[in-house]
């Protein structure tokens, strides 16, 4: 099998590299290629794109996926996996998104082609609550007057 990971300025091709050792170890012939952006302001504005208008919103460089059409798995973050993703991997079996949502994922394409997507749910669930925590009313000086107020 063979595998392509798209990695991004948030998690680079280094650390996709690492993370992706045990599908290697297992046999699974694994290529990173980088999505590329000027700057994380721009690649924030692609996934802004793509999460209220959908994967179709945002096009791949065409570079990023010259001579894969014998991909079985893709592996991304953010990159959308649109239409014409899906026309250029005709061999894809699996698409895994590195998130909690799959906004960035035609599913409708993928169910007609039978292809499999999974996510990775509650990823970002001990930030969201430590977060949360921090904001607290009653721990935080700067809503302490507003618990204070009559009501």
């Amino acid at each position: 099998m063979k595998c392509l990971a798209i990695a991004d300025l948030f998690i680079n091709a280094a650390m996709m590299e690492s993370g992706l050792k045990a599908l290697r170890d297992n046999g699974i012939e694994v290529e990173v290629r980088e999505w590329s952006h000027d700057s994380v302001e721009k690649l924030q504005e692609d996934n802004l794109r793509v999460e209220q208008e959908g994967a179709e919103a945002v096009a791949l460089p065409e570079a990023l996926l010259q001579g894969t059409d014998d991909i079985d798995i893709l592996i991304t973050q953010f990159a959308p996996v649109n239409t014409a993703v899906f026309d250029k991997l005709p061999k894809l079996k699996y698409v895994g998104v590195l998130r909690g949502g799959v906004e960035n994922v035609n599913l409708q394409v993928a169910n007609a082609r039978g292809v499999e997507v999974m996510n990775t749910p509650g990823r970002n669930a001990r930030s969201v609550a430590e977060f949360t925590v921090g904001h607290d009313p009653g721990g935080n000086a700067q809503y302490r007057p507003f618990t204070r107020c009559p009501a």
